[in-house]
């Protein structure tokens, strides 16, 4: 009984010392991470600046994380513009990167959803990217409400476009009382059934839908975002994490028979 002990032991050590290296900032990952922000009317000057501030207050978890993270950031209303253009988050870029999210203009018109899936689709380019996964962050106060068309089916074909491009997964906050959360849950937010915990669960294999009061709760919704995405385990980590396991199960049957 030592002896399997000692040698589950080994194991173990052998896999953490793995995963652990993997981890390391010499095989440090690339990811994707874009945010689209609701910059339309009803969100407000002071509520924009709100939004902005929480956001730029956040990214500074990226450049300390151990891997790498590009950072896409595009704003929306009945059309869009981009405030970063895939910037890898380091602490020599973190100032200037605040600086262009809390610069960004204010766009004051109607709830485009169909412009902001297909604007952050172009900029992250997903399909010619070398990054490990793409992920998705949209925050909306409102439901979609361009004036021609169908502004609920086109955001979501806009959305299917993005997931086949390449995107892995969508997470949404939604903003105060006017949203439709059981829309955004079920047709935007990706892959489905989304995570309404907090912290969220899943993670990337499933998206999740954070209803927040206010925009005053943005930045600590976007906190918890980034937090979920720099503490998810590496699926080559899990991997070989696994497989140790499944080796010290094999074992221990062995030494039963």
């Amino acid at each position: 009984m030592a002896s399997f002990w000692k040698l589950g032991g080994l194991a173990a050590g052998a896999a953490l010392t793995l995963t652990v290296g993997m981890t390391s900032p010499a095989e440090a990952s690339l990811y994707q991470v874009g945010f689209l922000l609701d910059s339309s009317g009803s969100i407000g000057a002071g509520g924009w600046s709100t939004i902005t501030n929480g956001l730029a207050n956040a990214i500074h978890l990226f450049a300390e994380a151990p891997d790498q993270y590009e950072l896409s950031v595009v704003s929306f209303s009945t059309g869009t513009a981009t405030i970063i253009n895939k910037q890898i988050v380091t602490n020599a870029n973190l100032i200037s990167l605040k600086n262009a999210i809390t610069g960004a203009s204010w766009l004051d018109s109607n709830t485009n959803y169909q412009a902001a899936f297909n604007a952050i689709t172009s900029v992250m380019d997903p399909s010619h990217s070398q990054a490990a996964a793409s992920y998705v962050n949209f925050a909306t106060d409102g439901k979609p409400n361009r004036p021609f068309g169908d502004p609920e089916q086109d955001g979501i074909d806009a959305r299917n476009a993005a997931i086949t491009a390449g995107i892995d997964n969508i997470s949404v906050e939604g903003i105060g009382g006017d949203v439709n959360a059981t829309y955004l849950k079920n047709s935007i937010c990706y892959p489905t059934v989304c995570s309404t915990s907090t912290p969220p669960t899943g993670f990337p294999g499933k998206g999740f839908y954070i209803a927040i009061a206010s925009v005053d709760d943005y930045g600590a919704a976007i906190q918890t975002k980034i937090k979920t995405i720099i503490n998810t385990p590496e699926p080559a980590s899990v991997a070989v994490l696994g497989s140790a396991l499944v080796g010290i199960a094999a074992l221990a049957r062995r030494r039963r028979r």
